[in-house]
């Protein structure tokens, strides 16, 4: 079996304070407060249902220290396929705290901006066949937080894991992740993921996937 090629970024995220990245960041989400686009980006990217978790994800907000929120952004983008599921989370959000800081944002035929934009990624799907943008995430540098489930299982060695029925774990390892931040510096801890992701970048991008096709092909 020949695994689907992804796309990766071609350097490290950049720091918070560049100013690429805060042209990048209004680019995206316009007529914003100044504080959101400097502050810590969580993202969500994932098709607006309910077996993705997005309201796992509010209770995951929830759970966080009110000081910690303060500078966090988090961030939905995905196509609603589920009628009805983004009007149910702008409500869910009306009942969290600092929800001004919640964004459901319009869906994107651009992922790796999003990515590029952000600090941070979260998914609480339920379930999951071949999650692609996690894996998009993690190949290009960014800390993520996974629900503890079988499909996400194959990016073990990169992924930080919680229980779905257990909000706090994942708000436990969002503020461990920007500890880790803060003690080792912005541009080292980017650094130092992307240099660990650079195993998972060579299996599972496009020319990998090309090389297979050509290599399977050629003997058929």
């Amino acid at each position: 079996m020949i695994s689907n090629g992804a796309s990766f970024s071609f350097s490290p995220i950049r720091v918070i304070d560049s100013a690429e990245k805060q042209a990048l960041r209004k680019r995206l989400v316009s007529h914003r407060s100044p504080e959101l686009y400097s502050a810590r980006w969580i993202l969500c990217l994932a098709r607006l249902s309910g077996v993705k978790g997005q309201d796992i994800v509010l209770d995951v907000w929830r759970a966080l220290p009110a000081k910690a929120r303060a500078e966090l952004g988090l961030f939905f983008v995905g196509q609603e396929t589920q009628a009805g599921h983004r009007e149910f989370l702008q409500q869910r959000i009306l009942d969290l705290p600092d929800q001004d800081r919640l964004v459901i944002a319009s869906p994107s035929e651009r992922p790796q901006d999003w990515i590029q934009a952000s600090d941070l990624f979260i998914s609480a799907s339920r379930l999951e066949g071949m999650p692609l943008a996690p894996l998009e995430a993690a190949g290009s540098g960014l800390p993520i937080i996974l629900s503890d489930i079988e499909g996400h299982r194959f990016l073990s060695p990169w992924a930080h894991y919680f229980d779905v029925k257990k909000p706090e774990e994942a708000a436990l390892r969002i503020l461990e992740i920007l500890t880790t931040m803060k003690t080792a510096g912005e541009m080292k801890f980017f650094e130092d993921r992307w240099g660990a992701a650079a195993t998972l970048r060579k299996k599972w991008d496009t020319p990998t996937m090309a090389a297979s096709y050509a290599e399977t092909f050629q003997f058929a």
